[in-house]
């Protein structure tokens, strides 16, 4: 597979990652499908799967990170909370 062609398939299996990651249905079964029509399977797919998926979760972590460490109670960090993020833990 060209690099080219590798590019193009990583780009349309995060599109597909990305519109689907937050409804109500398997974001993971979207791209295994999607890559199976692309002919991208194997270990390549595999990996990529497990790496788009961990680029997810670290959105959002990074975007509700406030929130997360507010809720588990890391003392510094929920400090920065803002009053809203608190009242809502407590």
């Amino acid at each position: 597979m060209s690099d080219m062609h590798s590019l193009l398939i990583a780009a349309i299996l995060g599109v597909v990652e990305g519109l689907t990651e937050f409804l109500p249905v398997s974001s993971t079964g979207h791209m295994i499908i999607v890559g199976h029509l692309l002919g991208f399977e194997g270990d390549t797919a595999k990996t990529f799967e497990v790496v788009i998926q961990l680029g997810s979760i670290l959105a959002v972590v990074v975007m509700f990170w406030r929130r997360l460490f507010g809720l588990i109670g890391i003392p510094l960090l929920a400090a920065r909370c803002s009053t809203k993020v608190k009242a809502k833990v407590v």
